[in-house]
């Protein structure tokens, strides 16, 4: 039987997820639809990034 599957990403992750994948498609010159649904698989498969792979912006106390 199988597991209970991972949930889908909320908006912001999936926004993400497709920034990067846009971003990275002007670089690479691979179509960003691609890049998404590897970002996206590797997500629900549980695949570990590395930190600047996919970043999350971090509240500090000082903005510059």
């Amino acid at each position: 039987m199988m597991e209970n599957p991972k949930p889908i990403p909320d908006k912001n992750d999936l926004d993400i997820m497709w920034t990067v994948a846009t971003s990275g498609s002007l670089e690479t010159g691979i179509r960003p639809h691609y890049g998404f649904a590897q970002l996206l698989y590797d997500y629900l498969i549980d695949k570990k990034f590395p930190d600047d792979y996919y970043p999350r912006k971090t509240s500090t106390t000082e903005e510059t």
